[in-house]
């Protein structure tokens, strides 16, 4: 009797001790809001493509039950809750739920929920024991977590999910670990410990950017899926797409694309020489000499006049005169003298008689018209020393040596008696030294700029393909400007530069894919471009491939594209805000210099650079949200209202950014952002 009545005493006391187990999971569950979460940073932040963050928890004392189990687990939810990461959970332990596993001869404990398969690794003992928590003081914890920043996290909420339970069993499974059998686990509510997320560490140009506003488009330009809405409202939407496409393009393509050179000259000189050879100490004009026939004299001064007679205008006449250095110095200045104005009396005359049968050409008086500059040099020494140099004369050496180190008057009598003991000397270093010369430089008419811009439009195939490429360069119509890129393409297929630009263009429209395909086949044409590889940098950089844009632009700067300013941008996405400032060094009054600043703490640094960059709708919103982080509310509300006047979607930007959460509840704000 006795015996029964202690089962039954027993029994009962399990009974009761279960149902108070099971009340005091309850009672934690009832008061969960007691049990607090600071988020460090207070608002989430991308930094270096990387969320960072840490979860401070604390329990008060008298509420953390000794046999309970607390898994927590934070939750990063996006993407309008359609996407959520779950990071590492932390289990905690009640004070004897901790005893029962130091019982235990294993070093390691593996929680597990009852018919499920394996939920989480294994941790030592220690960590065990350091997750434990005081039932009468309570006690903290701290959980950190790195998340990669994916499009779509702009929008997103963290929260920290948990489940309570008092039903545990602690079992051993092997020489190695303890196994906690986690049964009847009860949810406790989900807490959001941090709303939203700052990105402005990703501010930089950014394909993703145009997604929602890159339509094709129909023979008017207009959106063809944007069908349904009236041509009013197509129009309009036309323009917010324009406006945003500008805006990126903007902060991009003056700085880091690089448009081809269309290397046109608008004035071009063309120069045309003639040679004309004279006897020894003689200066009679004489074709039939030797060393005229040897050259074909005549010949050189037939083109000369087919050049005269084109009738291009003639801006410089160049006639100079030389001897040859065996005679004496005095003499041989007035022998190329004379020599030069055989040669100018030669090409006077011959112009005088081209006037008067040539309707292009009319000079009454040549010599006076055409300013001609006549040069007597003397003695060719520099002339003679080359012809030596250059021959196969014996000693050619010593002959050079004795020459540079004699004087004047001894260079010409120890050429006198070089010709003695080298007789090929006379025959053939001196003749070509007796000469002169006569250069024309005449300006190639051009085509006026109306006219090089209406065939472009109308008749491009009548252009060369620096012309067609130039034309481009007179309006500032960007469809325009396209087209004639396009069809520099089409007429001259294999010059790159015409891929190149029409790509640049396209990126300045916020056609990011189609500026890519260009540039591909621009590389297929030029494999070893930098100014392609460059190019092809900026738009991985665009779509965030940063590891692709890297290697492009190492590439680039091997083939002499300073690649200093798009290297530094690279590093704003990777968080090394003072490298990327260093290798932008001297860069002023630029957005990503600007940006950098800002996200390097340097607020000061970063206004004054924004406030003389370019005047975009981005710029203005980077201005806004140097003003709202340090707290200059007139600077935040002023500059967002540029921003949005210039780009309407900045509205829903600024309402949705986290940046600005300290004046959410603002009146000026929300009037600025509904």
């Amino acid at each position: 009797m006795k015996r029964h009545f202690n089962l039954q005493l027993i029994t009962m006391l399990l009974i009761m001790a279960m149902v108070s187990v099971g009340c005091s999971v309850k009672k934690m569950v009832k008061n969960y809001d007691q049990v607090k979460y600071e988020v460090t940073p207070e608002v989430l932040q991308v930094d270096g493509g990387k969320i960072n963050f840490t979860i401070k928890g604390t329990y008060p004392p008298n509420y953390f039950k000794k046999r309970a189990i607390v898994e927590m687990q934070p939750v990063f939810v996006f993407s309008n809750g359609k996407e959520k990461t779950e990071l590492k959970p932390v289990v905690h332990l009640g004070e004897k739920q901790l005893k029962k596993i130091n019982k235990q001869k294993a070093e390691n404990v593996k929680y597990q929920l009852k018919g499920l398969d394996e939920k989480y690794a294994t941790v030592a003992k220690k960590e065990a024991a350091e997750n434990s928590i005081s039932y009468l003081k309570g006690g903290s914890f701290t959980m950190t977590g790195q998340l990669d920043y994916v499009p779509g996290m702009k929008i997103s909420e963290l929260f920290m999910m948990a489940k309570v339970s008092g039903k545990n069993k602690v079992v051993p499974m092997d020489i190695e670990s303890t196994q906690v059998q986690i049964n009847g686990p009860i949810d406790l509510p989900d807490r959001k410990v941090a709303d939203g997320l700052i990105t402005t560490g990703m501010r930089i140009e950014n394909a993703n950017d145009l997604n929602d506003f890159r339509w094709k488009t129909n023979d008017e330009g207009l959106p063809v899926d944007l069908s349904d809405y009236s041509p009013q409202m197509r129009n309009v939407l036309e323009a917010n797409r324009m406006m945003l496409s500008n805006d990126i393009s903007n902060r991009l393509s003056l700085s880091d694309l690089i448009m081809a050179e269309h290397n046109y000259e608008k004035q071009t000189f063309v120069t045309k020489e003639a040679k004309i050879y004279f006897a020894k100490n003689l200066y009679a004009f004489n074709l039939n000499l030797p060393e005229n026939k040897k050259n074909n004299v005549q010949g050189q001064l037939d083109e000369l006049k087919q050049f005269i007679g084109q009738g291009w205008p003639v801006k410089e006449v160049v006639i100079d005169g030389w001897a040859s250095p065996e005679g004496e110095e005095a003499f041989n200045d007035g022998l190329s003298e004379n020599r030069a104005k055989t040669a100018k009396k030669y090409l006077t005359d011959e112009i005088k008689k081209m006037s008067k049968s040539n309707p292009k050409i009319s000079y009454k008086d040549p010599e006076k018209e055409l300013d001609m500059k006549l040069t007597a040099h003397g003695p060719d020494w520099n002339g003679f020393l080359v012809k030596v140099d250059n021959s196969d004369l014996k000693d050619k050496k010593s002959i050079m040596n004795v020459i540079k180190s004699s004087g004047q008057d001894k260079r010409e009598e120890e050429i006198r008696n070089m010709i003695l003991i080298y007789p090929e000397m006379e025959k053939e270093i001196l003749p070509p030294l007796r000469r002169s010369e006569i250069m024309i430089k005449c300006a190639e008419p051009k085509k006026s700029d109306d006219e090089i811009a209406k065939l472009s439009t109308t008749n491009p195939e009548s252009l060369d393909v620096k012309e067609l490429l130039y034309s481009a360069t007179l309006t500032k119509n960007l469809k325009t400007q396209l087209n004639i890129y396009k069809s520099a393409t089409k007429i001259y297929p294999n010059d790159w530069r015409g891929y190149n630009n029409a790509a640049y263009t396209d990126m300045k429209m916020g056609n990011v894919s189609e500026a890519s395909t260009m540039l591909e086949k621009a590389k297929g044409i030029d494999p070893v471009n930098g100014i392609i590889l460059n190019n092809l940098g900026v738009i991985a950089s665009l779509e965030q491939n940063y590891e692709k844009a890297e290697s492009y632009f190492k590439k680039s700067q091997e083939l002499g594209i300073s690649q200093n300013y798009n290297m530094g941008v690279l590093m704003i996405p990777k968080g090394d805000y003072q490298k990327s400032l260093d290798m932008m060094k001297g860069k002023g009054c630029d957005y990503n210099v600007g940006l950098a600043n800002l996200l390097s703490g340097n607020t000061q640094s970063a206004a004054k650079n924004l406030e003389c960059a370019p005047k975009t709708a981005a710029t203005y919103y980077l201005l806004a949200i140097v003003g709202a982080r340090t707290s200059n509310t007139v600077m935040m509300l002023n500059n967002l209202q540029k921003a949005i006047d210039k780009n309407p979607a900045y509205k829903v930007t600024a309402r949705e950014d986290r940046e600005f959460i300290k004046y959410f509840g603002n009146e000026e704000f929300k009037k600025l952002v509904e």
